[in-house]
This record gives C-alpha cells, structure tokens and sequence, in this order.
C-alpha cells in the first residue's frame, strides 16, 4: 500500500516538473518568435525604405540621363560674340542702318554712345546689340556690303551645352528633395523636428533659385548672340573750282617769294664773301697787275730788237 501511495506521488512529481519544463520551453519560443518577427518587420521597413530611396534614384538617374543624351543631340547652346570697327562717311546714316537692321532682326540696343563735333565731321560712337541667334550671321553681312569699310572683324563663339544640362539635371535634383523636404514638414510633430527641416528646405530652395537663375542666363545668352560695333567718321571733302583757282595764285605767288629769296640769298652771300676776303683780293689783284705788266714790257723789249 505504501509503495503504491510513494509510486502515485512520484508519477505526479514527475509529471509537475515535464509540466514547467514545456512552460518555459514554449516561452522561450513566443519569445524568441515575436523577436524575431520584430527582427524581420524592422528589416523589412528598412529594406522598403532603401528600396523605395533607390527606384527613386534609379528612376531619376535614368530620367535624367535620357534627358541629358536628348538635350545634347537635339540642341547644343551656343554663345555667340562678334566685334566690328566700321569706318563711314556719313556717321548719321550708319547709325540709322544699325538701329533700323537691329529692329528688323527683332533684337535690340544695350548701349548706344556718340561722341566728337558734328559740324567737323569728325565722330566717334559704340554700339552694343543683342541679335537672335538665328540671324546672327545674316546681320553681320550687311556691313560688308555699301559705302561701309569694316577695318577690324572678330567672331567667336562657346559652347556651354555640358554647362547648361549639368544645371538642369542639378535643379532636377533639387527639386526632388524639396518635394521630400515638404512632405516630411507636413508628417512632422515636433517642434525641433518642423525647425530642422524648415532650415534644410530654406537651403534647399536657394540652391534651386542659384541655379535656375544660371539656367536662364545660358539660355538668354545662348538665344541672343552679342555684337560690339565701333564707328569712325572719316569725311573726305571734294575740293571746288574757286578753291582750286584760290589755291593756284596762292602757290605762284609762294613761287614767286622763294625765288626773290633765293637771290637776296645769293647777293647777300657773295657780298659777305667779297667784304670779309677784300684784303687777299686787294693783294691778289697788285700781284695780278705786276705781273701782267711785266709780261707786257718783256713783249715790247722783244719786238725792238
């Protein structure tokens, strides 16, 4: 009886103990289990948001590569610069030719300047034009043609298309995260966190301002080609027949001055030459009269005997 009773007591401590023991096992499983689903909703969450980063990117990179090789190929950005000196007869009538082709091509005047006298035919100015691209080579001809001399001519151009699609892949750029930025602000809920991307966007968008303010000075400069003209007046005067006949009794009478000083000159020269050499003269001419007076007495000794 009694080992029935101790064999009873055992099989029930027996049994107690398997019972804990399962207990803590299929804990330790639940625990183990929720970790590891934490674990994996976690990586998930974090693997959705790379991925979601990354199509973004990829998606934007493609975007903008497909845009870049179209942009190259359809339109290159070309700055066009030309600088002309010009010589003229008729300063006003050259002037009005610029101004009147500058409005014909639809561009217009940066800077008009004259300077020098009117009434002497002597000026100078400088004008600066803005011409569409398209007829920038057209409106550089027409100076070559008429009265007009072009005495200096200089043309060049730059290319700034690698420029000009950098700047629009960069805006691009910029405005993706400004759209993040803005959508982040909306989600935020605190106040530190509202500061922190206030100040990123406030960034973010003057970088976007820079940018497309530089995009619209290549393409103003790209559309529009600059041109430096530079005018001199030279006014050759035709002389009349009174001028001409002024002119010739004018030069008799110079004529007729030199030649009168001329001898005056001479006269005066051969004065001083006989007043300052007078006493060799003198001398020269008693020797001369002896001389011939001896040759003359020598003759007549002669023909006595």
């Amino acid at each position: 009886m009694n080992k029935k009773r101790y064999l009873i007591i055992l099989c029930i401590f027996i049994a107690g103990l398997g019972a804990c023991s399962y207990q803590d096992t299929e804990d330790s499983t639940s625990e183990a289990t929720d970790s590891k689903a934490a674990n994996e909703e976690s990586a998930d969450n974090t693997l959705g948001e790379g991925t979601s980063d990354n199509e973004i990117t990829t998606e934007y990179t493609d975007t903008s590569q497909e845009e870049d090789d179209q942009s190259s190929i359809s339109e290159r950005k070309i700055v066009y610069h030309a600088t002309l000196q010009l010589e003229t007869s008729s300063y006003s009538e050259t002037t009005a030719l610029i101004e009147e082709e500058t409005n014909k091509a639809d561009g217009y005047i940066v800077t008009s300047e004259t300077y020098g006298n009117e009434s002497e035919n002597d000026r100078n100015g400088t004008y600066i034009v803005r011409i569409p691209s398209s007829s920038f080579q057209s409106f550089l001809t027409i100076f070559e043609k008429g009265d007009l001399e072009v005495t200096e001519k200089s043309v060049r151009g730059k290319d700034v298309t690698e420029q000009y699609v950098d700047l629009n892949a960069r805006l691009k750029s910029k405005k993706v995260v400004e759209q993040r930025l803005l959508s982040f602000m909306e989600n935020a809920e605190k106040t530190e966190d509202l500061l922190t991307i206030s100040a990123d966007l406030a960034a973010v968008q003057e970088e976007i301002e820079q940018l497309t303010g530089k995009i619209n000075y290549l393409e103003n400069q790209s559309s529009y080609a600059t041109i430096e003209i530079y005018i001199s007046e030279e006014y050759a005067e035709l002389p009349s027949v009174q001028k001409e006949t002024i002119n010739t009794w004018e030069k008799a009478a110079d004529q007729f001055k030199q030649n009168i000083n001329i001898l005056i000159s001479a006269a005066s020269a051969i004065f001083v030459f006989l007043a300052g050499n007078a006493p060799i003269i003198f001398l020269l001419g008693i020797i001369s009269a002896i001389i011939v007076w001896f040759t003359r007495k020598m003759r007549r000794t002669k023909r006595d005997h």
